[in-house]
């Protein structure tokens, strides 16, 4: 039972330290798009997203996901405290992200004529393109580092690196687009790299390893395993953009270009907003369920313990988002864009049965099942854009949102099987009775929306509901964390 509260606790710490770490982020990001559309109105803003657009691509198809596999691979063997596996594993790391990062540098060098005229439409943007290659490069060495101190699960340091980043990336940009406005574009995106991959060099720095030198032939036959579940993370997350980019063009064609916006836009919220309890979970969650993979009472354990913390968190978050989701709209956008109230209730809805799959779907990857793990994706992607595309048809922008929550519903179901059937997955039965709770309280907000006249009566029950859901969540946390003994304790303390 004490092993079990301090395995909660610890999710809890993590989620809660990069919920907040998320938060900040978050708003440093908002500071630092405010000044860029205010200094580079319009187009300079698209010439960022496009820029930028094309650097994710090629950094995708280039990059054979070593940050996802690397982490897997590190966390696995540091668990058995192997100091010397562990040392030659992080040279191998680290020697993987110099030919993968090369190798994208190459290939953005030899594309950037090519690029400058498709996108740009001449060849103004060529050497923009080929010193941006630098940045693939920059971006696979801060990935090495990042493997380095998420593998060995050091929170904290992770924590610090992505706050002192984002406050980089503000300092970095406003003062080059302020003196140099859309000239200094590409000095700003190659200076958020380098700082990004300083910073991570610095902090890694903290934590102590066994140095084991490693060739690099060497280094490409022991990491096959990695390259190959790498280089199918990759491969889906190539055709999950292409799946993404498939559904704008089709909306675009069959609705309108505001549409599109309106699309992109509710999705962004969905995704930054709701979406960083995930971001803030994983950090922690995947580095841990692959040191214990090995074991099918231990992967289960930290699996179902993941779930039922994402749950709860999701429960009364889900709830407050859906009652208040008109004035969300428009503090973060404004009231034109109010058409996508009812896509997000009900892809907000979805979000919770994405909880599922999100943690059981770690599991494929812990596992290390490359073409398991890309086939079940690519499956996945096929009936979720299919959906998608009858939605719309259908029902409009409410339509991808019913999509959203269907699809999510057949992940989670998906996963769960696979888990079960695959690798043993041992799923604990209590867990149904908190989702069934939070569920139908997310139901009901879902009903205040649209069955009660005037914002009174909506904001007045539907508050209720939410308040309902924050202590049953709480209550429930405390069960498994003595959360509310260790705040009386620390008050204690202070005070003493």
């Amino acid at each position: 039972m004490e092993e079990d509260k301090k395995g909660f606790s610890q999710i809890l710490k993590a989620t809660s330290l990069f919920g907040g770490v998320q938060l900040v982020t978050i708003l440093f990001s908002i500071i630092r798009t405010k000044f860029a559309a205010v200094l580079l109105g319009p187009s300079g803003m698209g010439i960022v997203g496009l820029i930028s657009s094309t650097i994710d691509f090629f950094g995708a198809a280039t990059n054979f996901g070593i940050s996802t596999a690397g982490v897997r691979s590190l966390a696995e063997v540091s668990s058995n405290e192997d100091e010397f596996k562990t040392g030659r594993t992080i040279s191998i790391v680290k020697n993987l992200v110099w030919i993968t990062g090369l190798l994208g540098l190459a290939v953005l060098i030899i594309f950037s004529p090519f690029l400058s005229e498709w996108i740009f439409g001449n060849s103004d943007f060529t050497w923009g393109f080929v010193a941006l290659s630098i940045t693939l490069l920059l971006n696979q060495l801060l990935a090495a580092r990042m493997v380095l101190i998420q593998g060995m699960r050091r929170i904290s340091l992770l924590a610090l690196i992505f706050i002192v980043n984002a406050v980089a990336s503000v300092v970095i940009t406003v003062p080059l687009y302020y003196f140099l406005g859309e000239k200094g574009i590409v000095p700003a995106l190659i200076l958020i790299s380098l700082s990004s991959f300083l910073v991570s060099l610095y902090f890694s720095k903290r934590v102590p390893y066994l140095r084991v030198k490693v060739g690099l032939r060497e280094s490409l036959l022991e990491g096959k395993g990695m390259l190959k579940l790498g280089f199918f993370i990759g491969l889906s997350g190539l055709l999950t953009l292409a799946s993404a980019y498939s559904l704008r063009i089709f909306i675009n064609n069959v609705g309108t270009l505001e549409d599109v916006g309106l699309y992109n836009a509710g999705f962004a919220i969905i995704n930054t907003y709701v979406g960083l309890v995930f971001t803030a979970m994983a950090t922690d969650y995947f580095p841990r369920l692959s040191s214990v993979i090995a074991e099918v009472k231990g992967f289960s354990l930290v699996a179902n313990q993941q779930l039922e913390i994402a749950i709860l968190l999701l429960g009364p978050i889900l709830c407050w988002f859906i009652i208040f989701i008109n004035p969300i709209i428009v503090i973060l956008y404004s009231e034109a864009f109010r058409p996508i109230n009812e896509m997000l209730l009900w892809s907000g809805t979805g979000m919770i049965f994405k909880g599922i799959g999100w943690c059981l779907g770690y599991i494929i990857l812990a596992k290390g099942s490359s073409r398991f793990f890309f086939t079940n994706e690519l499956i996945a992607l096929i009936y979720q854009l299919f959906f998608n595309l009858i939605g719309y048809y259908l029902f409009g922008l409410k339509g991808l949102g019913i999509s959203f929550l269907i699809g999510y519903v057949i992940y989670a179901i998906q996963v769960m099987v696979v888990s079960r059937w695959r690798y043993g997955y041992e799923f604990e039965m209590k867990i149904l009775k908190k989702f069934l709770i939070l569920f139908f309280l997310i139901a009901g907000c879902m009903a205040c929306f649209y069955f009660l006249d005037g914002p009174i009566y909506q904001f007045g029950i539907g508050t209720s509901v939410c308040i309902l859901a924050s202590i049953y969540t709480f209550r429930e946390l405390d069960k498994s964390t003595d959360l509310l003994q260790k705040a009386k304790q620390k008050i204690a303390d202070r005070f003493s």
